[in-house]
Formats: C-alpha cells, structure tokens, sequence
C-alpha cells in the first residue's frame, strides 16, 4: 500500500536458516510475486520451496511499483475490476497459506505478512517463532510508527528531525 521496497532473498535467508534449524525442518512456504526470486530459491541447498507460482500483485510504474490505491483506481476506471479481484483472491491464499507454517519471516508493515501471523497465532492459541525485518509490528495505519533498526531511537538533532527513524505503517 505505500510501495515499500522489498527486501533481497539474501535478507532472509539467514533467518530461514537459523529458524529452520531451529526447527528441524528443511521445507518453507515462500510468497512472492517475483518468478525470479522464486527460481533461485528453489537452487538453494538443503531446503524445499513451495510456493504459489505466477502470482504477480502489482504493475511496475517507472522505478517503483504503483500504490495500490491508485492501481485499483486506475484499474477500475479501465473496466479492469477483475484484475484488483485476481489480486485480492492471490493475496488471501498466500496469507491463508503462510498462517500454516509454524514460524514467520517477512515485514510487520505488510498487512498480508500481519494478517499470516494474526491467524497463525489465533490457530495454536500462541505465538509463533518470527522474525520481522523492519518493525516490531505496525499496527498504526497513517502513523511514522515502524522503526528503522540502525536508528532506534528518535534523533535530538535539529537538523534531522525528531521522528526521522520511523516510517509510514
């Protein structure tokens, strides 16, 4: 929704490892939407992928992918409602699938990846091993609430701002 960047495989894949160990489990459920990412993970050794092919959510616009509001508005206007359907259905299986894995590992500023977990979590009555790569977890829609891991604490230089270590759930 704010056309986050997406991290590398190379940024999970230490987590995968630790928490697959920990684990004793060589099989992970990935979610992406990048064919390519999926192609090299499924080269990694010692690990099975599974993974819900040809999935792709959103439409390159320039450098970045376009905020889904604004796709989902310029789809609508197009006559292209079934696209944004197709999409939704997409995300709900990938979320309703990871909900089946017995630990986590993406982005609490991603609604899909929070969504996984809340459901994880409301199955085993726990909660689940996770690891989140950029906020503990971002529950403050429209709020700089997430925070940025190599500035925990919020800046006293004037210069920088007082909230610049925290970014838009």
């Amino acid at each position: 929704r704010m056309a986050r960047t997406c991290a590398p495989l190379e940024d999970y894949l230490e987590h995968v490892r630790a928490l697959a160990g920990r684990l004793d489990t060589t099989t992970i459920f990935l979610a992406t939407d990048d064919a390519s990412v999926l192609e090299v993970a499924r080269t990694l050794p010692n690990l099975t992928v599974l993974a819900v092919p040809h999935i792709s959510r959103f439409e390159a616009v320039g450098a970045r992918p376009e905020l889904w509001d604004k796709l989902v508005s310029r789809r609508a206007a197009s006559q292209l409602n079934h696209l944004n359907q197709q999409e939704a259905w997409d995300a709900t299986i990938d979320a309703m699938l990871l909900a089946q894995c017995d630990a986590l590992i993406g982005k609490f500023t991603s609604t899909l990846f929070r969504t996984a977990m809340s459901l994880r979590s409301a199955s085993c009555s726990c909660i689940p091993p996770f690891v989140s790569l950029d906020a503990a977890w971002c529950f403050d829609y429209g709020l700089k609430a997430g925070s940025n891991w190599e500035f925990p604490l919020a800046s006293t230089h004037k210069s920088i701002g007082k909230a610049e270590n925290r970014f838009w759930c």
